[in-house]
């Protein structure tokens, strides 16, 4: 997934005379012609990783479930609030509170952003995947309070639905133009908006160098405040959730340890969950080893002796987020849909998410990684309502 670059790094390139004062456009067509082995901007990506890829090992995982659980909890919290304060006046001078149909609902978004977004392909089939899932997860809830005929959503009209506003960013501008000419909208996901109740998805891709701090606070405090109720409120709202997959090696081999801390804790400090899928210590030398074969320059410092945290990159970085005030997410199971249980949390990190552990007919369960050999890891802010 193509990231951004630090601007003060000498790129590598022929001839050295120009590499040396390149700017950002010009490294970002550098690593093009190294067919995206620099910057990660790869132009094919989902040609051989599809995101089905990536979405059947969070199945497999109960992750989707876990991140849908969470997102109606926290959308019907926002929701209730939304309602209980829009009041009009009525007849007589009485108030009354605002139907959903008048807008009540559609006071809240839920907010997904993803870094390293490439054409955006993962970016909006993880996203459809999680409306589908809250869809079915609130189907779910209903029959069951239809049954004990307890729960207000049986009573109220059905599924108060979800709307979710979802942000890509990547620095190289053709996958951004790509990004929104395939999957930009306003509209929902494949529903009738004028439907009730609305399960509806709004997507912009921008271009942004994610080592850039001010282009990065930027970026994000533009896409909270479209949806928030001012400045005020934009300052208290976080994204809902967040995803960095392979990400994370680009930003490390062009910022360097301090720089990769301080974009993880940037990031953990805009968001409620993170969905983390790092590129372990192997394929940094992986990336070089590619670039020889292509008769390309090799990338500059991406040593364990230049790089302190790649020896253990995973504990490294699963240790700077569990510092910014988050548990990872383990032990999902096999969770049923509309179970409400949660995953077994631990702010440690674990060999377990690789070794596999039984199940109940005796067979060891494959390892928790994809088939690639990427673990996903994912956050939940501790103090997140």
């Amino acid at each position: 997934m193509a990231v951004g670059i630090n601007a003060t790094k000498k790129a590598m390139s022929a001839p050295p005379a120009k590499a040396s004062s390149a700017t950002v456009t010009e490294k970002i067509q550098i690593s093009r012609e190294d067919r995206g082995h620099r910057l990660g901007n790869f132009h094919n990506y989902y040609s051989f990783n599809p995101p089905e890829n990536r979405i059947a090992v969070l199945e497999d995982l109960s992750l989707i479930n876990f991140i849908a659980e969470r997102l109606l909890r926290k959308d019907k919290v926002a929701e209730e609030k939304a309602t209980a304060n829009a009041v009009c006046s009525g007849s007589g001078g009485r108030g009354r509170k605002r139907s959903r149909s008048e807008g009540a609902y559609r006071a809240h978004y839920l907010l997904y952003c993803d870094l390293g977004c490439n054409e955006g392909e993962l970016t909006a089939e993880l996203a459809s995947t999680l409306l589908e899932r809250c869809r079915k997860l609130q189907d779910g809830a209903n029959r069951v309070a239809a049954d004990a005929e307890t729960d207000a959503l049986a009573t109220s009209g059905g599924n108060p639905g979800v709307a979710m506003r979802c942000l890509g960013l990547d620095i190289d501008p053709i996958l951004i133009e790509r990004a929104n000419r395939k999957h930009a909208r306003s509209g929902g996901a494949g529903t009738d908006v004028e439907s009730s109740p609305p399960f509806r998805m709004e997507s912009r891709f921008e271009v942004c160098n994610l080592c850039d701090a001010n282009q990065h606070e930027e970026a994000c405090r533009e896409a909270i405040l479209r949806c928030a109720d001012g400045e005020e409120d934009a300052r208290k709202r976080r994204f809902d959730l967040t995803t960095l997959f392979s990400t994370t090696m680009w930003i490390h081999v062009h910022a360097g340890d301090s720089g990769l801390r301080e974009f993880l804790k940037r990031v953990c400090s805009k968001t409620d969950m993170l969905l983390v899928e790092p590129q372990p210590s192997k394929c940094y030398r992986h990336a070089n080893v590619r670039l020889r074969k292509m008769e390309r320059p090799e990338l500059d410092n991406v040593s364990s002796q230049s790089l302190n945290m790649r020896s253990n990159i995973e504990r490294e970085i699963d240790e700077v987020i569990c510092q910014c005030g988050f548990t990872r997410v383990q032990d999902c199971g096999d969770n049923e849909i509309g179970s409400g249980s949660d995953c077994h949390n631990s702010g440690r990190y674990t060999d377990e998410a690789t070794r596999g552990r039984d199940n109940s007919d005796g067979r060891i369960r494959a390892a928790k990684r994809t088939s690639w050999n990427r673990a996903l890891h994912l956050y939940v802010r501790d103090d997140a309502s």
